[in-house]
């Protein structure tokens, strides 16, 4: 994968600005996208289970009753809530409205979600406004599609709303925000996006930071005076309990320990190895994002934390690597920018891994995971291979900005 943001950002031609055309062309493609969503809704309910939001509107429930939020098993598949409690806070509005009404909104807010995400990058990008409406609707359209939204679209997720307070922190919009707070926020509902905290402060950007563990604070303080008991429980022995999540070695989870469980026969032989293993990625990743933040390449410091947070997290979902919509748009961005061929290569290599859902075409389940051999491995860790080449090339891209300096304050 070719460098992200290695080539100084541009406006577009003018030529492309004056002419609305394409923003009408992106918001058509944008509503057909969306109409082929609904059909293919439609015609397979089952892709309108969301299970997760089950999940969280049961838990939601339980709170409301005063009743043990973490005793709860959910559909037939026994799912437990394994948020903090200040999700379940969150969640709080479900039980109103009901079920129908909730799955409705849920996937109404992942869509607008996904809009905000593809349109925030665009312009971190510094692509004007009235050409990004239009990229934004078009490129929106597509990555609709990526195999991890289409999962959180499906079970009800809240992946694409995280992604997008963390990016609209990151990118500074709306400007009136202390920086950090949306971070904050993010990591309080739900604790993989607390890899952006540690990002802030080895960058230097301390204030954002504090500001950050203020705001994860007070989500904590939060469940605390809604629920103190079950707060004490959660984050003394919940939050570090994976056996409550799911199967570490199944191959949804597209994690460093995921892959490691998978190629050692189970995950009691490779946490050791693992312990290492993601120790090195993190401090590596963490510290690549930081210097590309200082020479003044942010998109791609974010990128960096962002994969990074994927690849040592005990458990990343598959749906959990919607981070794949945002690096898509860097790169065709990047692709276009520079003309080159490299990048567009490495667009197409990206879009073919997150919009094949080539993972689910491997043995999986009751153990045959540990069975795979050949192609069976590349295949069914291709999530965790791509994060890991991407986070190696942007490392090198922030090896060769050393020494370089920042013409800006560095928040």
């Amino acid at each position: 994968m070719p460098s992200i943001m290695r080539v100084p950002v541009a406006p577009v031609a003018p030529a492309v600005r004056r002419r609305p055309w394409l923003v009408c062309a992106g918001l058509l493609a944008l509503a057909g996208s969306l109409t082929a969503y609904w059909l293919s809704v439609r015609w397979h309910p089952r892709y309108f289970s969301m299970i997760d939001t089950r999940v969280y509107l049961a838990s939601a429930a339980v709170l409301l009753r005063g009743g043990r939020l973490y005793a709860l098993h959910v559909t037939g598949a026994h799912l437990q809530f394994t948020y903090p409690p200040a999700a379940a806070v969150l969640f709080s509005w479900m039980p109103v409205v009901g079920l129908g009404w909730t799955k409705v909104a849920s996937t109404a807010f992942s869509v607008l979600a996904l809009i905000g995400c593809v349109w925030l990058t665009l312009r971190w990008l510094q692509v004007p406004r009235s050409a990004a409406l239009g990229l934004t609707g078009f490129a929106a359209a597509g990555l609709l599609w990526l195999e991890p939204v289409q999962a959180t679209l499906h079970f009800g997720q809240v992946n694409l709303f995280i992604m997008l307070l963390v990016l609209a922190d990151l990118a500074r919009r709306p400007r009136w925000l202390p920086p950090g707070l949306l971070i904050g926020v993010a990591a309080g509902l739900k604790l993989v996006p607390a890899i952006f905290i540690v990002y802030l402060a080895v960058a230097g950007r301390t204030r954002a930071a504090l500001t950050a563990l203020g705001a994860f604070a007070s989500t904590v303080l939060l469940g605390f005076a809604v629920t103190p008991a079950q707060s004490a429980d959660y984050w003394t022995h919940f939050a570090f309990d994976t056996g409550r999540i799911g199967s570490v070695a199944h191959v949804s989870n597209q994690s460093m320990l995921g892959l490691m469980a998978r190629l050692a026969g189970g995950e009691p032989a490779a946490r050791g190895a693992w312990i290492v293993v993601a120790a090195v990625i993190g401090v590596v990743g963490v510290c690549a994002a930081a210097t590309l933040h200082r020479a003044a390449r942010d998109v791609a410091a974010a990128l960096t934390a962002a994969c990074t947070g994927l690849l040592v997290s005990p458990i990343s979902w598959n749906h959990h690597w919607v981070w794949a919509v945002p690096v898509a748009v860097a790169l065709a961005h990047h692709t276009w920018r520079a003309r080159s061929l490299p990048a567009g290569l490495a667009l197409l290599c990206w879009l073919a891994v997150f919009g094949s859902g080539g993972i689910w075409e491997v043995p999986r389940s009751f153990g045959r995971e540990y069975r795979w051999t050949g192609w069976q491995i590349i295949v069914g860790n291709s999530y965790v291979l791509a994060g890991l080449v991407a986070v190696a090339v942007l490392a090198l891209e922030a090896a060769g900005t050393v020494g370089q300096v920042s013409d800006r304050t560095v928040l």
